[in-house]
């Protein structure tokens, strides 16, 4: 009978390092109590519902069926970053399993969703501002690649250089 489940990468072992809002895919097989593979679970019925402590946007929800105790591939997507498990459980039953945890570092930086930071009432004297990149989910980029271009719009200008910050943050005076 099923005890658990393994959750483990497409290819085997623990999940490696992902990226926020890329599809990966994830490896499910059912165990009995002495964690070998129960090959009678297998076709219609038997499957599991999948779920994470990381914020899905795809991939939770019932899967596929099982075939001969192993769902050998299930995409999902994780589209906040930080240190996240992934669990099967049981779809007619309460059996379960959590993969070891895994990292999910932010995508590329998106300038839709990259936000600039100007201190209050400081109209008139030089100023700092800071720019924090982000990618596509608002996710903070903690490293930076590439440059950005300050344009000041109005009566102000940016006289100083961008500065990159080397943690995902840029600065202009």
């Amino acid at each position: 009978a099923v005890a658990n489940f393994l959750v483990e990468a497409f290819g085997g072992g623990a999940l490696g390092t992902q990226t926020a809002g890329t599809s990966f895919n994830i490896r499910l097989t059912a165990r009995d109590a002495n964690n070998n593979t129960v090959t009678a679970f297998t076709g219609a019925g038997n499957t599991a519902q999948i779920s994470s402590t990381g914020t899905l946007s795809a991939g939770s929800g019932t899967t596929a069926a099982f075939t001969n105790g192993v769902l050998v591939s299930h995409a999902v997507t994780i589209t906040n970053t930080g240190s996240w498990t992934i669990t099967a459980t049981r779809t007619a039953g309460t059996q379960t399993g959590t993969s070891v945890n895994f990292s999910v570092n932010p995508g590329a930086a998106s300038a839709a969703q990259t936000t600039a930071s100007v201190p209050a009432g400081t109209g008139g004297a030089v100023t700092t501002i800071t720019v924090q990149a982000k990618d596509a989910f608002g996710n903070n980029r903690t490293a930076t690649s590439g440059t950005i271009a300050a344009s000041i719009t109005g009566a102000n200008t940016a006289t100083g250089n961008v500065v990159d910050n080397a943690n995902g943050t840029y600065t202009v005076t």
